[in-house]
């Protein structure tokens, strides 16, 4: 529980509401102990509060996606280790290319005054994360499974295209 919390906070996810925290994890916990991957099942549980969270005064929550091709790319190179929990794999050129397309988005987002949030599938949203924290801390990355059904999704930009490997 205490890491689950830990990871919850980590990421600036609020763990006022622990009913449904402790609720997903005796849910969770039948089928794994992994901390990762209960982390992930809390977050998803938490969906509207994390939504509400990052939804702007208009009520939208405004992201940037990934490409068709980072995606691919992203989930080719997804590995899971021997605990279960999931890495990415990649060489340093194509990291680096990720890195500096994430990187000219969140400034070009950050510039229209929107705080940059990157929207991807859950299976990579904590690989992501991970690959992501040390260069690019100020990103907030969620999946589509985390966003509330009645939040609306506006697009700001997708990052990379056809060429960008």
């Amino acid at each position: 529980v205490q890491k689950v919390l830990q990871h919850l906070l980590g990421e600036r996810i609020p763990i006022r509401d622990l009913v449904t925290i402790l609720e997903s994890l005796a849910d969770s916990a039948r089928s794994t102990r992994d901390t990762d991957v209960l982390g992930e099942r809390v977050r998803q549980a938490l969906g509207r509060a994390i939504s509400r969270q990052h939804t702007g005064p208009d009520g939208r929550l405004s992201v940037l996606t990934l490409s068709p091709v980072w995606q691919q790319s992203l989930t080719g190179a997804l590995q899971t280790t021997d605990s279960g929990s999931s890495i990415l794999l990649m060489d340093a050129p194509t990291g680096s290319k990720l890195i500096q397309a994430l990187s000219k988005e969140m400034e070009r987002v950050a510039s229209l005054g929107n705080n940059p949030i990157l929207l991807c599938p859950a299976r990579l949203r904590l690989a992501l994360r991970r690959f992501t924290e040390r260069s690019l801390n100020s990103l907030t990355i969620l999946s589509y499974s985390e966003v509330a059904p009645q939040i609306e999704v506006t697009t700001l930009g997708v990052v990379g295209d056809a060429g960008a490997l």
